[in-house]
């Protein structure tokens, strides 16, 4: 009981965290493209796009580790903190450096090349707010998470978008990024120094030697990462130009968003997965089943709907037509089951220390990656692209979910398969006959039929119905008391 109370908790926050910090970047980005230009937009989106490069680089996995092993035994929190926190912030200063020269070597346009550099010093708060973020998780209390995100958010909505409508150009509204996570830096420090940690520690060295092993495949994961994910948006900026970059970021900021739930879900999941695997090995492949079973009634009827939807979906967010969006999308779109399920394989694999084999998959599909763009760009544009990211995604899936059906049985899997996917059929049908309605009618028809296909074909079991019936009602009274 405490174990589902704690995670559905917990979910909740890191929902209510992950959104906020996506609606302050994607917020933007979508402004930006209404106020003014596709070419401007992706100008923004490619100095994102470094920005998450130049941090994944600095990361290490440190925050995963901190929630793994602290989680495990509190009383380690503060040596491990005070140790990573050194270690983060060294890195992350010597990778704005080194990024800020190579931005400088490029033939960007100058203006580019200041806005790019004004993002990138950004990565040193945000990554100190990334630690931060991990002990949060480890003592499984999101909710200091939230009040950081929110400040950070707040900060890069209400002036960013001040800022947006006033005309002033875009390397301002670029500052504010940087503002944002710096506010957030000091409230995350002060609350972790007030309830983690009391006493700061110095540099113990041979601490970090056995932590180096543990980290370098974190950082084999995140240069593979960002060969897989993040380098598509780079290597446009040289096979293409701005407009294309603002066409694709304009269909992966939807994907973003829709990917939501997972990314907030596996970081609630972890600590749980870690603390069940070392007293209680059933809970833990219970909760594991249950948690794919979860992802899987979430993640198809998302699939169908945007491919089907994505015409009014980028209509009415960008407020313009574009085609090649659309098409960018309905592409991207076929992968989000894997997307959702693959944040879950990926945490199975961690809590088994398995995460080397992460980094090999993600290898294979970086490559893949990156010669499909390399060959598709130049004819296809943003499509091309969006085909190369569905490839890796689809490849990392399969390799993945071969490990964890190995660590952890499947059992009854098609059992309820069937039924989700019959479920979500007749969501389409409906979707497709109400094409003549507006957007809004079609998604609450098409929810309201899901929901009730997925309960009268027994997709969801009687007690998985009380389940989610009394933890939903527990974790609202809950949260509800927090604000009273």
């Amino acid at each position: 009981m405490q174990t589902a109370r704690s995670l559905s908790v917990n979910t909740f926050f890191s929902i209510f965290s992950t959104l906020l910090n996506r609606v302050g970047n994607t917020l933007l980005f979508i402004l930006i493209i209404q106020r003014t230009s596709v070419s401007t937009g992706g100008v923004y989106d490619l100095g994102i796009a470094y920005f998450l490069i130049t941090s994944r680089l600095t990361l290490f996995g440190l925050s995963n580790i901190i929630t793994r092993d602290v989680a495990a035994e509190h009383s380690q929190a503060e040596k491990y903190f005070s140790n990573f926190l050194s270690i983060r912030i060294t890195l992350a200063t010597a990778s704005v450096i080194l990024a800020a020269l190579l931005i400088a070597a490029t033939n960007y346009d100058p203006s580019t090349k200041q806005i790019v550099i004004v993002m990138i010093i950004a990565v040193i708060p945000a990554n100190i707010n990334d630690l931060c973020s991990g002990m949060y998780a480890a003592f499984e209390e999101l909710y200091f998470d939230s009040i950081a995100t929110l400040l950070n958010a707040s900060v890069r909505l209400i002036v960013g978008t001040t800022l947006i409508y006033l005309g002033y150009e875009l390397l301002v509204v670029a500052t504010v990024l940087l503002v944002g996570h710096l506010s957030a830096m000091v409230v995350n420090l002060v609350i972790v120094h007030k309830r983690y940690i009391r006493k700061w520690r110095g540099v113990d060295i041979s601490f970090l030697k056995t932590q180096w092993p543990v980290a370098l495949p974190f950082l084999v994961i995140g240069v593979f990462y960002i060969l897989d994910s993040r380098l598509d948006k780079v290597l446009m900026s040289f096979l293409s130009n701005e407009e294309t970059i603002g066409i694709y970021g304009a269909a992966t900021a939807i994907i973003v968003a829709l990917s939501l739930v997972p990314e907030a879900y596996r970081i609630a999941v972890l600590p749980v997965m870690s603390r069940l695997k070392r007293h209680n090995m059933l809970m833990m492949q219970i909760l594991f089943r249950r948690s794919q079973k979860f992802l899987l009634i979430l993640s198809l009827p998302l699939t169908i709907a945007t491919i089907l939807l994505s015409e009014k979906l980028v209509h009415f967010i960008y407020q313009k037509d574009l085609p090649q969006a659309v098409l960018a999308l309905r592409i991207l779109a076929s992968s989000l089951v894997f997307i959702f399920l693959t944040s879950l394989y990926t945490r199975l694999l961690l809590v088994y220390n398995k995460h080397n084999l992460t980094a090999r998959f993600m290898l294979i599909g970086a490559v893949i990656n990156i010669v499909i763009i390399i060959w598709l760009i130049p004819p296809l544009g943003a499509a091309g692209a969006a085909i190369g990211t569905v490839t890796s995604i689809t490849i990392r899936f399969i390799l993945l979910a071969r490990v964890a059906s190995r660590l952890i049985e499947r059992t009854g899997v098609f059992s309820y398969l069937w039924r989700l996917v019959l479920a979500t059929t007749i969501m389409g049908i409906v979707i497709l006959q109400l094409a003549p309605q507006a957007l809004w009618w079609q998604i609450l028809a098409g929810s309201l039929i899901y929901l009730f296909a997925i309960f009268l074909t027994g997709a969801v079991s009687p007690e998985e119905r009380h389940i989610l019936s009394n933890y939903g009602k527990k974790t609202f009274l809950k949260v509800q008391s927090w604000y009273d």
